[in-house]
């Protein structure tokens, strides 16, 4: 089964996450500030993470390496509700916005068509 893991701070996103991924299938993890997203990660294998930008003990923008570095074959997609243009132009190199539905979706089609592989979205 892919698993997913969740960074967020507010509970009530990694609740509502966690929820519609279980729904697709997906088993999540969830993970409340940085610490303990690394701390997961070391124990746990993941397909893709999904990152606050804002954490209360980091950046999700600066944890990527770090990220990639844990986990290479996982898929990193930033999430933020706090969205402005310098933010936004410092994670550019990493991946393109876009919404929970829209992220969800195209997760499924592309597992489905790369053979359980996740893809970017």
């Amino acid at each position: 089964m892919n698993k997913i893991l969740i960074i967020d701070d507010e509970p009530t996103i990694r609740m509502l996450l966690s929820r519609l991924l279980e729904l697709e299938g997906y088993e999540v993890l969830k993970a409340k500030d940085r610490t303990t997203a690394l701390y997961t990660l070391k124990k746990q294998e993941v397909q893709v993470v999904l990152c606050d930008v804002f954490l209360p003990d980091g950046n999700g923008v600066d944890m990527v390496q770090e990220l990639q570095q844990l986990v290479p074959a996982a898929k990193i997609i930033l999430l933020t509700a706090h969205g402005n243009i310098p933010d936004g132009v410092q994670a550019y190199p990493y991946r393109e916005p876009c919404d929970g539905c829209h992220c969800v979706r195209t997760e499924e089609k592309d597992i489905k068509s790369h053979n359980g592989q996740f893809a970017y979205v």
